[in-house]
């Protein structure tokens, strides 16, 4: 009953938006869906085969000099400066620049992973909902788990939605706080799909991951954008799974009942 309420509270609020027109950016090993007046990338894609790569992250965010200046954020600099400019008796708001596209899934190479550093492919994330006990970041030790097992196709993105009480990063990036990040991601060994939709807030946890998986027509629904759904409309065809997909471990993981590793 709690779920169901839920989506039909996201799908009801994504009914009222306005249209977008998203900008396709191509990376070295990923595609950016932007919507230049949010100054938020929308959609990733990106494909994912058995981990060989061990390029570095770099340090520091850097802004695509390549890309219209209206379609860049502000600023490079982490979001929790703002915060502690605003709020600076305040230590209960923490935000991260939060990857879209998770820079080690693109460590195959120099030009790829540093890419992903781009700030096209960050939005502010809730510190908890971003690290190591957070959904989001089991979804993407989860992929990083099933890559060796399988070839995948995994899908990103955000959704503004209508809450204007966290868009603390206006005036310093020029961006909104996206109130949900969601994840589709594809095995082509069972040719299933696995959805996730998960509020950008405090308590998101892996734990709890199972509570933000929701069917693909849902996850359809709650996208802002018909060119968003037009992009994840080749999913359509594939199982839609319902039963959580589980990653166990740290640094040898298992997934799918086979061993893993990560580097």
């Amino acid at each position: 009953m709690v779920r169901f309420a839920f989506v039909v509270t996201v799908s009801f609020l994504t009914a009222i938006f306005a249209q977008a027109d998203l900008q396709e950016r191509s990376y070295p090993g990923f595609k950016l869906w932007v919507d230049c007046s949010e100054r938020l990338t929308k959609i990733a894609y990106y494909e994912l085969t058995k981990d060989t790569g061990n390029a570095k992250r770099p340090s520091g965010y850097k802004r695509d000099k390549a890309a219209e200046v209206s379609c860049t954020q502000l600023s490079s600099k982490p979001y929790q400066g703002s915060i502690t400019t605003q709020f600076p008796n305040d230590k209960s708001k923490k935000y991260d620049v939060g990857h879209i596209v998770n820079a080690n899934h693109m460590d195959s190479s120099e030009e790829a992973i540093k890419a992903s550093m781009y700030m096209v492919n960050m939005f502010p994330q809730v510190s908890e909902f971003n690290r190591q006990k957070g959904a989001w970041y089991y979804t993407e030790l989860l992929s990083e788990c099933l890559r060796d097992l399988t070839d995948l196709k995994i899908y990103a993105g955000t959704i503004i939605g209508s809450d204007s009480s966290d868009d603390y990063f206006v005036e310093s990036h020029g961006v909104r706080t996206p109130d949900w990040a969601w994840k589709a991601i594809y095995r082509i060994d069972t040719n299933s799909v696995q959805a996730y939709l998960m509020p950008n807030r405090l308590g998101v946890l892996g734990v709890n991951v199972g509570d933000y998986v929701v069917s693909f027509d849902t996850l359809l629904g709650s996208l802002e954008e018909d060119e968003s759904r037009a992009i994840l409309e080749p999913l359509r065809a594939a199982n839609n799974d319902m039963n959580l997909w589980i990653v166990e471990g740290k640094n040898k993981l298992t997934c799918g009942g086979e061993p893993s590793s990560i580097e």
